[in-house]
């Protein structure tokens, strides 16, 4: 499996009109078949926008512009074959850490069928 990540942007737009570029020309590949077993990280100081970078490679946000592809194709909401799951607790705090996995999983691969 390959995950690739190609010339990612991701701006806000301020109260001001003016825009936050949060994620500039972001771009990497993650290969899981030829390095089985091992731990992917991204590491950068607070604020770097890690959250941002994982909410768009999970289809929750959408990027300003660049593309993810999965498997080399294209990644988009409709795929559903990535979760996000924050580190503090979030909608679903009455879940354990294994309830809120298993919820995401089976939402994502229930809306995959519609």
């Amino acid at each position: 499996m390959s995950l690739e990540v190609k010339g990612l942007n991701k701006y806000y737009m301020l109260e001001a009109g003016l825009r936050s570029l949060v994620l500039d020309d972001v771009s990497f590949t993650f290969q899981t078949d030829e390095n089985r077993g091992k731990i992917k990280t991204i590491l950068a100081p607070f604020g770097a926008g890690k959250s941002t970078l994982l909410k768009i490679i999970s289809a929750l946000e959408m990027p300003s512009s660049g593309n993810i592809f999965l498997n080399d194709r294209v990644y988009d909401k409709s795929a559903g074959e990535i979760a996000f799951l924050p580190e503090n607790p979030s909608s679903l705090p009455w879940f354990n850490v294994k309830e809120n996995i298993g919820f995401a999983l089976k939402t994502s691969s229930e809306n995959k069928k519609i």
